[in-house]
């Protein structure tokens, strides 16, 4: 198994099942509601010295002007930010809804029990020295958790930064260092603290809004997964982002994001996109099903939007909470310097967009409106010395183009003074039409910010080439349908389950099935196959080729070989009885007791070579792959990934993602080949990948396209471990 996907089945989920119930039995939104708008917080473990976290923590919620009661809990100082410190957090004199404890580690547990006793609804848990210590740091945390749980308190942290609620009605800034943030629609959750302050300090800079920052720490009992379930019904909360470094439960979050996509948009980085080994002993497909690739099939089919870096975490989510999407990927490029249109449109190229192609109404309205000099065809170049009236003029015009999505503006400032009226009006043409604009500008900060409604601003094309994509992405999966098609009738099941049973009591090679088993299994579930015989000597070969006819394949029937070609145990185009023969007999000397007898296959008729299959991954549940088959499909690694369900149109989209996919279409001349035969192909293994969980790792390789179908030339399949052999939960 890939060493990486140890490590993050190991490490604490950032969204696994592990919330804590509260008093009443639920396991949710009160609790969250009392960390994220408590009435009134207790912070325990301040003392005199300014420096101190827990005398920082209530600074900071008293300079934020914290709407509710403010509680300072310490031994070693009277006051603090002008409030009495308690000496205990039962001395209280009104209930508390926060508790937050900046206390050393040792001392954490003590101070959660007394807070459960106090009936504290909620606790946020600043100190280290939990689970990221070692063994005694984790002992420690699940002890914590335990108190929590019991008292039906909700946690976070420990070893986190805090949280911030920028809500005017809240003003919470229970954080240990300064978090600028100015109120507004982006909720923000993250793995890292230092990466939290660098996203909400840009983002203040930048003029983006903040509704709630979240440092989740150690993840010990509030998961992503509640903080998404709180933010879809939290009304502040327009746009949410989120800093991954490692996955818990994938499908319980492909569950709740799907859901929450569906009416906000979420922005995601994750870290750590480099692979970390690769699977032994392994199908094609389970080889070819990378950790990084299966979160990209998890985001892309839930709506998430997967972002590269921090600033383009920040552009996106700016520009889903200021602009409308685009109902397409054709884009006008308006701008006053012509370099930098001619790099937006190798951008746009490169993110899968497109340059408008404007309408003889548009480009007449503007040969009227542009300097003498400019370039009026898209992209459209205004020069240098365009007045901000014609700028908008011509920009209003192309926004006004039906065959045109969205504009990319570009701006070579040449009078600085004038830069954030020319700003202004472009929102306005922005917000008029509604049409995403975004604008690429040297320095945004001259404009007053990043973003208003109906513009925003970035400083390079490729970043708004990028951003645009991810508008068009987001109205493209929003209006595509959610129900998976079911192309496998419920009596093809049945029998496939009976065919594993049979399979598992009958097999002699570990959990691989026989190859004349596997066959019959694709062929049971609807997929076309060249027909095996299995022989065991030379003559029996012979006679099977005979009865199909010439030319013939011959190949080791031992199912535990998974790559063939690599122990030479494969021959093809065999025209006669002795190169039949002959060719078992080689590959028995060659193999000896591993060759497991011989499959005899017809030849198939040439075509595009592709690869299809199925794997059941520990931590992402059952993926579907295809690329460009044969043998060097894990050398050119050409291929799509998807989770089991297909909904309609991803089959298409995943093979057109391809490189090779202009193969399938004609290429240079040849054929098309069946790409309906291959989309059918792989939405009946994504309802056999989710209906069938015996089937470990499933992989057809090669899958034959030709101009009238498709063709299983092998077929590999195995079986999940008995249920006695699997680990204890």
């Amino acid at each position: 198994m890939d060493a990486r996907v140890v490590d993050e089945l190991a490490a604490v989920s950032d969204f696994a099942d592990n919330s804590i119930a509260t008093a009443d039995g639920s396991s949710g939104r009160g609790g969250i509601e009392a960390l994220l708008r408590p009435r009134s917080i207790a912070v325990i473990g301040v003392s005199g010295r300014a420096s101190s976290v827990g005398h920082r923590i209530v600074a900071n919620l008293v300079a934020g002007g914290f709407t509710g009661a403010v509680f300072p809990v310490g031994r070693h100082a009277e006051q603090v930010a002008g409030l009495r410190v308690l000496e205990h957090i039962s001395d209280a004199p009104t209930g508390v809804d926060l508790a937050v404890i900046a206390v050393e580690a040792a001392e954490v547990n003590g101070v959660a029990r007394e807070c459960a006793r106090a009936g504290v609804r909620s606790l946020v848990v600043i100190s280290a020295g939990f689970a990221e210590t070692g063994d005694e740091g984790r002992s420690r945390q699940r002890e914590l958790r335990d108190i929590a749980c019991r008292a039906g308190i909700r946690l976070i942290g420990p070893n986190c930064l805090g949280v911030v609620n920028a809500s005017p009605d809240v003003s919470m800034h229970a954080v240990f260092v300064n978090v600028e943030a100015r109120p507004g629609g982006l909720s923000l959750m993250t793995q890292s603290g230092a990466v939290g302050m660098t996203l909400a300090a840009s983002a203040n800079r930048r003029g983006i809004g903040l509704s709630c920052f979240v440092s989740v720490g150690n993840k010990a009992d509030v998961s992503g997964n509640d903080l998404l379930e709180y933010w879809e019904r939290d009304e502040t909360t327009t746009v949410i982002a989120l800093y991954l470094e490692s996955f818990g439960n994938p499908r319980r979050f492909s569950e709740v994001a799907r859901r929450v996509s569906a009416s906000k948009p979420i922005v995601a980085l994750k870290a750590g996109r480099s692979a970390g080994g690769s699977r032994a002993a392994s199908s094609h497909t389970a080889a070819l099903a990378l950790p990084d690739a299966a979160v990209d099939a998890l985001f892309e089919q839930t709506g998430v939007t997967r972002v590269d870096d921090l600033r383009e975490l920040l552009d996106v989510a700016a520009a889903f909470s200021a602009l409308p999407l685009p109902a397409g990927r054709r884009i006008g490029v308006v701008g006053n310097a012509g370099g930098l249109g001619i790099l937006v449109a190798d951008a746009l190229d490169g993110q899968s967009c497109r340059l408008a192609a404007f309408t003889e109404a548009t480009t007449a309205r503007m040969s009227v409106l542009a300097p003498r000099n400019a370039a009026i065809a898209n992209p459209v170049d205004l020069t240098a010395a365009v007045e901000t009236a014609a700028f908008v003029s011509c920009l209003e015009a192309v926004l006004a183009d039906p065959g045109v999505d969205g504009v990319i503006t570009v701006h070579a400032v040449v009078d600085a003074g004038r830069v954030s009226e020319l700003s202004d009006f472009v929102a306005a043409a922005g917000r008029a039409a509604g049409k995403p604009v975004v604008s690429v500008m040297e320095d945004p900060a001259l404009a007053g910010c990043a973003s208003r409604v109906g513009q925003v601003i970035v400083e390079m094309p490729d970043e708004a080439a990028k951003v645009m994509e991810k508008l068009a992405r987001r109205h493209e999966w929003l209006s595509s349908p959610q129900e998976p098609r079911r192309p496998i009738p419920d009596a093809a099941i049945v029998r496939v389950q009976m065919m594993l049973e049979d399979a598992r009591s009958n097999s002699s090679h570990s959990d691989w099935i026989d190859p004349v088993r596997a066959f019959a299994l694709a062929r049971a579930v609807g997929i076309s196959v060249a027909a095996p015989v299995l022989v065991n000597d030379e003559e029996e070969a012979a006679r099977a080729a005979d009865r199909i006819g010439y030319p013939v394949s011959l190949k080791a029937a031992n199912p535990s070989l998974v790559h063939r070609s690599d122990r030479n145990a494969l021959r093809l185009e065999l025209h006669d009885e002795f190169n039949v023969a002959s060719a078992f007999d080689a590959i028995s000397n060659q193999l000896g007791d591993d060759m497991g007898g011989a499959i005899v296959q017809p030849m198939v008729a040439p075509g595009v070579e592709m690869i299809i299959g199925l794997t059941n991954d520990p931590m992402f549940g059952p993926l579907v792959v295809v690329g460009a088959g044969g043998r060097t499909a894990e050398l050119w690694k050409d291929t799509s990934l998807h989770l089991a369900p297909l909904i309609p149109g991803e089959a298409q989209r995943m093979i057109e993602q391809l490189r090779s996919a202009p193969l399938l279409h004609g290429f240079r001349g040849s054929q098309p080949a069946d790409v309906g035969a291959l989309v059918d192909a792989l939405e009946r293994l994504a309802q056999l990948a989710l209906e069938v969980p015996e089937i470990a790792e499933l992989d057809i390789n090669p899958l034959i396209v030709h101009p009238h179908g498709a063709i299983a030339v092998d077929v590999k399949i195995k079986m999940t471990a008995p249920a006695s052999n699997s680990p204890k939960a």
